[in-house]
């Protein structure tokens, strides 16, 4: 738990290699103006998508403006994630979120337009050979009918597509570039660095009255920030609301699920699920309470250590290697596709000043994935990274086995991988 280190100071072994989406800076600037050139295209088809051969051929524009777009972006926000103090890079996140914006309200037409044409010939071409390949996408456009505005209404909508994002955005910048908690005394009485990344470590101390600290540290300086988190939300929430209701959708948590075809019930069975089992979770805090020994059970309990001899550090290489031991059973293919992500620099290690906190995976199609870590030397940081590892490795073998609009996944199969990575890594 010493000094955070600067993104300067980390070592480049434990970086991600950013150069696999552009080579330098330079690179970036080209495929930007000559995305920002491409988008015009768009216009060439407007009006004529009432046969198969143009939608194909705007569905092939379409796919090239995206993938370019994607990576762009992608570029841009993993190294503002580096550091998201750094101005170089807070600026080139906006400057990629108003061109994907450009390139969105450029594309608005062809979902109304094509909705546009009359159900039987819409039923043709969504079983025309020609447009074997956008099948689905066609399938996917004639659902979501009723919720599909004007071309005019569609492209106003595109336009506010970077204030929509703002709620989000603000609230990352306070938490990942400007919260900073107070330093705290350990067991031993020595004022140690609180941060994001290692918060929960304190909450593992054995030491009460060091959770207790570490607790009591970072809720205050979240409170400090209530009433503008509490605006943010709100935002957040006016955004959500004001698009179900343009969209004509009966609720924002309807609107959510629809994109993904996932029906309501399914959403409100794991809620229900979850609270017929919620005597169990109490029953367990009782456990707790009496292993601990404490009078009352308080949010910096909960991750205390339940027996006195606990104490298990893992390092980032043994980590490593307890979940390519542990994922043996998937075979060679996949072990393979593993070490490469380990040796090939697929992964940003660890925690550094203004990092963004947590941990995630993500890529553009066409280049490996990305994996975001903020890596402590214990056991929750190696189920992390396995769990990451599985989000990383279900994008590898979905790009490298599918075509672009069929790699993509919805978010409810996402969290299928890397759960049976996180269970299959060594207990």
């Amino acid at each position: 738990m010493s000094t955070l280190m600067k993104r300067s100071e980390v070592s480049q072994e434990n970086t991600w290699k950013l150069e696999d989406l552009f080579s330098d800076q330079a690179s970036w600037d080209k495929s930007y103006e000559e995305l920002k050139a491409l988008k015009g295209k768009a216009s060439e088809f407007e009006g004529q998508l009432n046969n198969a051969k143009n939608i194909k051929a705007v569905f092939e524009l379409e796919d090239d403006l995206s993938l370019k777009i994607e990576r762009l972006y992608v570029y841009a926000h993993l190294h503002h994630d580096e550091d998201t103090t750094n101005p170089t890079y807070q600026a080139l996140v906006q400057k990629a979120k108003k061109l994907s914006v450009e390139v969105n309200e450029a594309l608005s037409f062809i979902t109304p337009e094509i909705l546009s044409l009359p159900e039987q010939e819409l039923d043709r071409l969504i079983s025309d050979p020609e447009l074997a390949d956008y099948k689905f996408t066609l399938q996917e456009i004639k659902r979501e009918k009723a919720h599909v505005l004007s071309k005019t209404e569609e492209a106003l909508l595109a336009q506010v597509g970077n204030l929509s994002q703002a709620p989000q955005q603000i609230f990352g910048m306070i938490n990942n570039a400007d919260m900073k908690f107070p330093k705290i005394k350990d067991e031993h009485g020595n004022e140690v660095e609180l941060t994001h990344g290692s918060y929960i470590q304190f909450l593992e101390n054995p030491d009460r009255e060091v959770r207790e600290r570490a607790f009591k540290a970072v809720y205050e300086t979240y409170r400090k920030q209530k009433n503008t988190i509490a605006a943010t939300l709100t935002a957040n929430i006016n955004k959500n609301m004001f698009y179900s209701r343009v969209r004509k959708y009966p609720s924002v948590l309807e609107m959510s699920l629809y994109g993904d075809n996932i029906p309501k019930e399914v959403y409100t069975n794991l809620i229900d699920t979850i609270h017929e089992s919620l005597p169990l979770l109490h029953r367990y805090m009782k456990l707790r309470k009496k292993l601990l020994g404490v009078d009352e059970l308080h949010m910096y309990d909960l991750f205390a250590p339940l027996v006195e001899e606990y104490k298990w550090d893992i390092n980032y290489e043994e980590a490593k290697k307890m979940v390519e031991d542990g994922l043996k059973p998937l075979g060679e293919d996949y072990l393979k596709a593993l070490r490469s992500g380990f040796e090939n620099r697929w992964i940003d290690v660890y925690e550094n000043e203004g990092k963004r906190t947590g941990a995630y995976s993500w890529g553009a199609y066409g280049t490996h994935p990305y994996v975001l870590l903020n890596h402590k030397d214990n056991l929750n940081s190696m189920f992390t990274l396995a769990h990451e590892m599985g989000h990383a490795l279900h994008s590898h073998f979905s790009d490298e086995a599918l075509k672009y609009r069929d790699a993509q996944y919805t978010i409810f199969l996402a969290g299928i991988t890397p759960a049976v990575l996180t269970d299959s890594a060594p207990h």
